[in-house]
C-alpha cells in the first residue's frame, strides 16, 4: 500500500479541519443543520427518486406534510450536466437550503443542472410567491 501524505491522518483530521471553513467537516455541520431544520429531511414521510439524464446525478425529493425538498447529488469526480424529470413539481419555485438563493420556477419540461465534480444542491420546492400589483394613486378631482 502506497501512502498519500496529503489524505494521512497527520493531515486530515478535526483539529486541521477545524480551520478551514471549506473543510469536509465544517461541511457536514452545515449539512446536519440544514437537515435539522427541515422536516422533510428527517426520514417520514414521501420519498421519490427523480429521473436524471446523467447516470452520475443522483436526484430524489423528500416530502412531509406541506414541505417538499429536492436533493441532487453529483457522484462523479468530472464535471457533469444533465436533466431532471421534475415535471410533477412544475411552477413550484426552488430556494436553495444552504443560501436561500432563489433559483427559476421549474418548468413542465426537463430542469437543466450543471455540477462541479462531488458537488451537491439542496432546495427547498415552494409555490410561487405572486408579486403585489402596484397601487394606483387616486386623483382628487
Amino acid at each position: 500500500m502506497i501512502d498519500d501524505p496529503l489524505y494521512s491522518y497527520t493531515m486530515v483530521n478535526v483539529e486541521s479541519q477545524e480551520r478551514f471553513v471549506d473543510s469536509h467537516l465544517w461541511n457536514f455541520r452545515r449539512m446536519i443543520d440544514v437537515r435539522n431544520r427541515q422536516p422533510a429531511l428527517w426520514g417520514e414521510g414521501e420519498f421519490r427518486v427523480v429521473g436524471t439524464t446523467h447516470p452520475a446525478i443522483f436526484a430524489f425529493v423528500r416530502r412531509t406534510g406541506d414541505e417538499t425538498c429536492l436533493i441532487v447529488h453529483n457522484l462523479s469526480k468530472s464535471s457533469v450536466f444533465g436533466e431532471l424529470d421534475l415535471s410533477r413539481y412544475a411552477s413550484l419555485v426552488p430556494r436553495e437550503l444552504f443560501g436561500g438563493a432563489i433559483f427559476p420556477k421549474i418548468p413542465r419540461h426537463p430542469y437543466l443542472v450543471t455540477m462541479t465534480p462531488y458537488s451537491f444542491i439542496w432546495f427547498e420546492l415552494r409555490p410561487e410567491r405572486k408579486k403585489a400589483r402596484p397601487k394606483v394613486a387616486e386623483v382628487a378631482p
